[in-house]
């Protein structure tokens, strides 16, 4: 596998994130893809129109087209999500579902708050994704991945207070 700073990739989704967040207050779903050449695309979700859910459905279709012809390295879908404690409490929060041809898939979480135009972001919780982008082919040493998040982990990445599939990508209340 080419070499690839993951965390920056990560921190770049968020930079972008945040602009949006501090300039409009909210922000449709996009994606960026990391090319071999270092390039990023970026690819806005508010083009292809629709609900948030049907823009991720539209985004995903687009890097499956795209990453192959391309030779995408990485992927993200960026989302704006309300993460629902046990206690029934919401929080915002960005979600990056990164995809790595070369390794396993994550979805990242980032709890913020955006006061007076600044965003200000929590700790990335992280946990185990499901791969939609690139072939179902990615292993870990000898063990093929499956393509199921497993929620114990969700405990020991930080996730404890989180019920179900962890976020609610509407964020309307």
């Amino acid at each position: 596998m080419q070499n690839v700073d993951v965390n920056a990739f990560v921190d770049r989704c968020l930079d972008l994130a945040a602009y949006f967040l501090s300039n409009y207050g909210e922000f449709m779903p996009f994606a960026l893809a990391l090319d071999p050449e270092g390039e990023i695309d970026c690819i806005q979700g508010n083009e292809l129109g629709g609900s948030p859910e049907e823009m991720i459905e539209m985004l995903v279709a687009a890097l499956q087209q795209t990453a192959e012809p391309s030779g995408y390295l990485l992927t993200a879908i960026v989302s704006n999500v309300s993460l629902v404690a046990r206690d029934g409490s919401k929080q915002d929060a960005v979600r990056v579902d990164l995809e790595m041809r070369d390794g396993p898939p994550l979805d990242c979480f980032v709890e913020y708050e955006l006061k007076e135009g600044e965003v200000q972001f929590g700790q990335l919780a992280a946990r185990p994704g499901i791969g939609q982008v690139f072939p179902p082919s990615a292993t870990v040493g000898d063990e093929q991945l499956d393509d199921e998040p497993d929620d114990e982990l969700d405990d020991e990445v930080g996730l404890e207070g989180l019920e179900g599939d962890a976020a609610d990508d509407s964020d309307e209340d």
